[in-house]
Formats: structure tokens, C-alpha cells, sequence
């Protein structure tokens, strides 16, 4: 077994890794960097422990860390702000600073991109957050060369799943599911792919677990229709049909154009997305049935 240093294991794709390696048996030590100051110093189980970013610096000289699971990133969501210097800070100055309390050390490194770095309509220079993926990606590549650090990168996209807080599409369209309402879309022939997040985690458990010195794409190959998919979720919380074969949801699939390997996709994304509504709608009802008693 082996210690893990993970970065970003309090967000939406960190809980679910550090959730699942706790119940797992492969990992002796998991150290989890974050900037939650209530967490910092807090043990879950006795293969958990929350630090901050300054204590990762000196455990990694100290203890026997064999990889780090890079996923913490920082980026503007709506009607947020922080300053470009904080970007830049936790997208590049501190797992540049992780690499170099390494640099010694024999071990895996795992990095997660965006997949709009990879998409040659985006003008990067216009895009500060992709600016900082993209600097910290080359940087990684070319700092390894001189030292024993193996590295691979995943390539994210649009994920989904239960506990997910963040300011996404999906979750818009729930809530305003809930209060009975349309999600309106700007672009009707508009499109999204989702991943649910049980994917990215099985494909960093995958790399990481194997060491592969490599870059895979866990971007789901079927585009859904936007217009389509709030109308599904609608009608899916609000049970108007008997079974899904009385739901719609336009789906076309095609390859998702990267050059990079691509991690087992689900074939029955309508299905998934379903289940997962399913899920969502019950504990939105328990929670009302809980507060009407109170």
C-alpha cells in the first residue's frame, strides 16, 4: 500500500475520490490539501488527514508520499469574484511549488486538464483560466524530464453526480425544475456532454493505480440537445411518465475529436442521466417530508 497526496479532494470530483480510496484498501495514508480552514487538522478516519498547502509542502519531505492526484483548480463561476493573482496562485504557483517539494522523490504524479484546452475554437489568450491549465500543463511536461517524477493527465469535461454543488447547467435546470419551472436555453440547437463523476474517478483509480505515463480523455462521446435535456429533467422530477421509454432526450453520438485515448464511455447515457434524476427526486422529497414534520 501507499501514502497519496490529493489537491482539490474537498470539491465535487476530490470527495468522491477520497470517499471511495477511504473505503478501498489500496492506499495506507491519504493526505488531502485544501484551503477549508475548518478541515485543516480534522482526521475522518485514521488513513485521513486534511492539511493545507504550506503542511503538503514538508510532508512531502518527509513522509513516503508515492503519488499526488492534482484536481484542485480555480475558476470563475457566475457572480464570483476573486482576482486573477488568486488564479494563478492555486492554478500555477502551487502545484509548481508541490513539484519542487517532490523533485527528490520517486513517485506519480497525476494532473487533470480541462477539455477546452483542447478545443481549437477557443482563443486561450482570451481565457485566463485556461491560460493557467495550459502554463501548468507545460510546465509539468518539461520540469519532469529532470527528475524522477512520472506524470500523466486526464482530460475532463461537464460531470454530474449526487452532492454537487457547483453552478452548472444540469444543476440549474434542477432547481428550476423544482420551482416548476422551464429551464430556458439561449441556444436551441445548443449541446452538452456529460460524464457522471463515477467515470473520471474510475479513470484517475485507473492511471494512478498503474502509473500510466500517458494523456486520456474521459469526455463523454455523446452530445446531448440542451432544449431536449431541460425538458427531460423537468418532466423527470416531476414523474409525468410511467417508465423512460415514455421520456425523450435527443442524443447524437460521435466521437468526441481529440487525439487522445478515451476512458470507457457509458453507452446508455439516457438511462444514467435518468437514474440519477430518480435519485435527485427522492432526496428532494425526504428532505420536505423531514421539514414538514419539524
Amino acid at each position: 500500500m501507499s501514502e497519496v497526496l490529493i489537491t482539490g479532494g474537498t470539491g465535487f470530483l476530490g470527495t468522491e475520490l477520497v470517499r471511495q480510496l477511504v473505503a478501498g484498501g489500496n492506499v495506507s495514508k491519504i493526505y488531502c490539501v485544501t484551503r477549508n480552514q475548518n478541515l485543516i487538522g480534522k482526521n475522518n478516519s485514521d488513513r485521513l488527514k486534511y492539511i493545507g498547502h504550506r503542511e503538503s509542502l514538508h510532508i512531502l519531505g518527509s513522509e513516503p508520499i508515492r503519488k499526488i492526484i492534482h484536481l484542485a483548480t480555480m475558476y470563475k463561476r457566475s457572480n464570483e469574484k476573486f482576482s486573477e493573482k488568486e488564479m494563478w496562485e492555486t492554478n500555477v504557483e502551487n502545484p509548481i511549488q508541490i513539484l519542487a517539494a517532490a523533485s527528490e522523490k520517486s513517485l506519480y504524479f497525476l494532473n487533470t486538464n480541462s477539455y477546452l484546452q483542447y478545443d481549437s475554437t477557443i482563443y486561450m489568450n482570451s481565457n485566463y483560466y485556461l491560460k493557467t491549465k495550459v502554463y501548468f500543463q507545460d510546465y509539468l511536461e518539461s520540469f519532469t524530464k529532470s527528475t524522477q517524477i512520472k506524470h500523466g493527465s486526464i482530460i475532463v469535461g461537464d460531470t454530474y453526480g449526487i452532492d454537487d454543488r457547483r453552478d452548472k447547467v444540469l444543476n440549474q435546470m434542477i432547481e428550476q425544475a423544482w420551482q416548476g419551472e422551464f429551464f430556458q436555453v439561449n441556444n436551441p440547437e445548443g449541446t452538452i456532454r456529460l460524464s457522471h463523476v463515477s467515470t473520471i474517478v474510475n479513470a484517475i483509480q485507473r492511471m494512478s493505480d498503474h502509473k500510466l505515463q500517458k494523456t486520456i480523455s474521459t469526455v463523454s462521446n455523446f452530445q446531448i440537445n440542451l432544449n431536449s435535456l431541460a425538458k427531460f429533467v423537468f418532466n423527470v422530477i416531476h414523474n409525468k411518465f410511467e417508465s423512460l421509454d415514455d421520456y425523450h432526450l435527443e442524443i447524437t453520438k460521435s466521437n468526441w475529436t481529440s487525439i487522445y485515448e478515451n476512458f470507457k464511455d457509458s453507452e446508455d447515457p439516457k438511462s444514467d442521466i435518468y437514474k440519477f434524476l430518480l435519485l435527485v427526486a427522492k432526496h428532494h422529497k425526504t428532505i420536505e417530508k423531514l421539514n414538514f414534520r419539524n
